[in-house]
């Protein structure tokens, strides 16, 4: 009698965009007392990192494993990182996964809040399963941890700094 290997499939992770009038019910859930720090460093990475998206309107999209991330509401966006020379266009999707997913990073690095990296870990999780998760790990990677990479940046450090100066003055 042969036997046969057995292969576990992970459980699927759904992604659901949020209905608006939600937002303010799930991110202090999510994020607690950093929620509004949240959606400043999405806006500071997507100026960053997607600086034709403009004035765009931001989804935020619920994942059935706990996690979240926010993507513009377009259909395909230029997505550049200066740190790695990452240079593409992905969908809405993937660039919010990818914004999302360094939002995430400097907040877990400016902040003491548990839930954090659990949401990183989310996001990742789902990033890997993702269509496009070869270009979103090629736009998250090659790159050093974050705190190092801004201590090499003076001018990014003095920017997020300021940001968090900005911050910290409305709490």
């Amino acid at each position: 009698m042969s036997t046969q290997p057995v292969f576990h499939a992970r459980p699927s992770i759904v992604a659901t965009e949020v209905p608006r009038e939600d937002h303010l019910r799930l991110l202090p859930c999510l994020f607690g007392p950093d929620m509004l720090r949240f959606e400043r460093f999405i806006c500071f990475w997507s100026e960053r990192l997607c600086p034709h998206c403009g004035d765009s309107d931001w989804r935020l999209i619920g994942l059935s494993n706990g996690g979240c991330y926010m993507a513009p509401d377009a259909h395909s966006v230029h997505v550049q990182v200066e740190r790695n020379g990452f240079d593409a266009i992905v969908s809405a999707d993937g660039a919010g996964i990818i914004v999302s997913l360094y939002a995430l990073e400097l907040l877990a690095e400016s902040v003491c809040n548990e839930r954090v990296p659990s949401l990183y870990e989310h996001l990742r999780e789902f990033a890997v399963r993702h269509p496009e998760s070869s270009a979103i790990h090629e736009a998250i990677s090659a790159c050093p941890p974050l705190a190092r990479a801004l201590r090499r940046q003076p001018a990014l450090l003095a920017a997020v700094e300021t940001l968090r100066r900005k911050l910290c003055r409305r709490f």
